[in-house]
């Protein structure tokens, strides 16, 4: 695969994602995928497979998280980057606005894994408290 390939692809599916898309999601990722989320918040860790991976950007579509691309480049051809700006008003009014650089591997022709790195995680983490609450578990500690 080629640089222009492996930005192509990563164009497919960042398009895919905006849509919603999970026939398109699916064709351009691999059964096993892996997309690592940083952070001390709700939504944090590592999604594994392409519905948890749609489900994750369901939710982030859902509470009006709104992505940007700045910069995109294949680093070769099993490696692209994008810095993009995620935006974002949790319904408490806490304001999201933060630079993430995204690593995506490239195997096979599909995406194999997506890394996201953070430029400053605390206030992304306050911003995912506020927009997505625990529920409560009624009960559950002992006196």
């Amino acid at each position: 695969m080629a640089n222009t390939e492996a930005l192509a692809l990563v164009r497919k599916l960042d398009d895919a994602l905006a849509r919603g898309d999970l026939e398109a999601l699916r064709a351009q990722v691999a059964a096993g995928v892996e997309w690592a989320v940083p952070g001390r918040h709700p939504l944090a860790g590592t999604k594994c497979g392409p519905e948890e991976v749609a489900a994750y950007h369901r939710l982030l579509t859902k509470k009006g998280v709104r992505v940007e691309t700045v910069a995109l480049d294949a680093v070769d051809a099993g490696t692209v980057v994008r810095l993009q700006r995620a935006t974002g008003t949790a319904p408490d009014g806490v304001a999201l606005d933060s630079m993430e650089l995204l690593v995506y591997r490239i195997e096979g022709g599909k995406v194999a894994r997506v890394e996201a790195f953070i430029g400053d995680q605390h206030p992304v983490d306050l911003f995912y408290w506020a927009a997505f609450r625990l529920k409560r578990v009624s009960g559950c500690l002992a006196d």
